[in-house]
């Protein structure tokens, strides 16, 4: 994990074999990937092009960096070029997907993620962009069928049964949602977003006891999420503990300044508190 080394090995590679576009391609994925310098791993990869205008991969790189940079429309044509040079591969047309949806064009994000699944339709990565698609679209039936089905095929997987609970919270049918974020927690133990979303169901539900665990345990496990603590901060308030609420949220405010709902939740605090000391 010598980063800082190993670019200097990569641009000493790309001065001795100057005709070779794989250290430039090398050095593009350490900039993007470890150094934290996208502008200079757009750089390497336009250099690297310029050796290999048909490199596959480079345009592939310098697509995903220039999306992170928000230059949506050259990412697109340069992912576009490196899916028609390489048709066998998902990942440029999976690419061109995100950037669709980033910028809220579900319908070309469709079409590009459905291109994505004829290539390997096996992909759970596509499965779930694609759901998230539909969502995205309003096909909120899609979009459940879809998840429903990955967990059924992958029982033992996070990230499809997280999403499932979230469009089940979402849509305000909460026993469900409940029961998903409890199946979570049973496949891994340390998901807090599972915890803080539980927690906040049985608030919703009149337990308050154990939704106060459930949202201590994900703010163990996350301590700096605002969005932990301010469900922990509400759930203090319910419970009339208003000085571990006014704690709590300060917290949380600290850590988003600018979140409305953060500091919605700390001004009605204090406001009920008005400076009476609550018991701990």
């Amino acid at each position: 994990k010598k980063y800082s080394e190993a670019g200097q090995a990569f641009i000493k590679a790309a001065e001795l074999d100057a005709a070779s576009a794989l250290p430039k391609i090398a050095l593009g994925d350490l900039y993007q990937s470890h150094l934290g310098k996208p502008e200079a791993a757009v750089m390497a990869y336009e250099a690297a092009l310029k050796i290999e205008p048909n490199n596959a991969a480079a345009h592939y790189a310098l697509g995903v960096v220039q999306s992170k940079l928000g230059q949506n429309d050259l990412a697109l044509a340069e992912l576009q070029k490196a899916g028609e040079l390489e048709t066998s591969n998902p990942l440029p047309t999976t690419a061109m997907a995100r950037v669709y949806l980033q910028l809220n064009k579900p319908d070309q994000a469709f079409d590009a993620i459905n291109k994505a699944l004829k290539i390997d339709a096996n992909s759970l990565e596509i499965q779930l962009l694609q759901a998230d698609i539909l969502l995205a679209k309003g096909d909120t039936a899609g979009a459940e069928k879809s998840y429903t089905a990955m967990v059924a095929k992958n029982p033992a997987l996070t990230l499809p049964l997280l999403r499932l609970a979230m469009l089940q919270h979402q849509l305000s049918r909460f026993d469900e949602a409940l029961k998903s974020y409890q199946s979570l927690i049973q496949i891994n133990p340390k998901l807090a977003i599972a915890y803080n979303n539980l927690a906040w169901i049985l608030s919703h539900k009149g337990n308050n006891q154990e939704a106060e665990s459930m949202a201590l345990k994900a703010v163990e496990l996350e301590p700096n999420s605002a969005q932990f603590l301010d469900t922990l901060g509400w759930i203090y308030h319910d419970g009339k503990a208003l000085d571990k609420a006014r704690e709590t949220l300060t917290k949380a405010s600290k850590l988003a300044p600018s979140d409305g709902t953060i500091a919605a939740h700390l001004d009605s605090v204090m406001k009920e508190s008005g400076g009476n000391k609550q018991q701990k």
